[in-house]
């Protein structure tokens, strides 16, 4: 499997983890807040009130490849050299509207 596969495995497989659920310890209460306490880098992205939250860039890996979550255009990103993989997730599923719920708790808190 060369690099660019591997990278679009990676992407695909995060991309369904938004969409149905993160995994976790069994003894976790809540997955979300444990996936994003695993979260690298949190880009917020807001309206021009400064106070309304319309989504997140979410970095999940990093030095290869860097793979983002982007929660308002509802798509994981990835990029390892020269190689590139995207793909759309549902934003509209369960977990994928528990993951923006938590989000906008994080961002108001």
């Amino acid at each position: 499997m060369n690099t660019q596969n591997k990278l679009e495995k990676q992407v695909s497989m995060i991309a369904r983890q938004v969409e149905h659920g993160f995994d976790h310890a069994d003894d976790t209460e809540d997955p979300i807040m444990e996936f994003l306490e695993s979260v690298l880098d949190i880009e917020w992205i807001v309206a021009s009130d400064k106070q309304t939250l319309l989504g997140a860039r979410l970095l999940v890996a990093s030095g290869g490849p860097n793979i983002w979550i982007d929660t308002r255009r509802g798509i994981v990103e990835g990029k390892w050299w020269i190689n590139s993989a995207r793909e759309s997730f549902d934003y509209c599923t369960e977990n994928a509207t528990d993951l923006h719920e938590t989000l906008e708790t994080l961002w108001n808190c």
